[in-house]
């Protein structure tokens, strides 16, 4: 807890002194170096949004990173396996874009989760019609003579 503290005393001195802190410097993603797929998609939002593609490249790489899960494992050292995690944040002012991004990127996933909630739902209300379908014939079955010849 003390160290958590110092830390954050040494962070509020950093914040207020610029000088002194140029990792809050904002420095642009180079999109190159993305897969095509989603090079394209985050330009193509960014021009939408009107932001700089760094403000989409953020929320991009977290929520792929998501949909990856953490079956899959990075093996950086021949014991020390890495999953994909990201963990991110946007930091900037009020009104500089940063929630827009974040919404048009998880807005797709939100739409097939939807759909596939659907199907889960259409799925479980057959399984359990089928179910109640089940044991009203297994009830008559039991107590007609036939089924009273095996279970009686």
């Amino acid at each position: 807890m003390r160290e958590h503290r110092l830390h954050w005393r040494l962070t509020r001195k950093a914040v207020r002194n610029h000088d002194n802190c140029k990792a809050f410097h904002f420095q642009p993603v180079t999109v190159n170096v993305l897969p095509k797929v989603i090079r394209d998609q985050v330009l193509s939002l960014a021009r939408s949004i009107g932001c700089d593609p760094s403000c989409v490249v953020l929320p991009a790489l977290t929520v792929c990173a998501g949909v990856i899960g953490n079956a899959p494992r990075l093996r950086v050292k021949r014991s020390w396996f890495a999953p994909p995690i990201i963990s991110s944040a946007a930091i900037g002012e009020i009104g500089t874009q940063k929630s827009p991004p974040l919404c048009a990127v998880v807005k797709p996933l939100k739409s097939r989760q939807r759909k596939q909630i659907a199907v889960y739902r259409s799925d479980m209300a057959k399984y359990e019609d089928d179910l109640a379908a089940y044991k009203r014939r297994l009830k008559e079955w039991t107590e007609s003579e036939e089924g009273c010849l095996w279970y009686c």
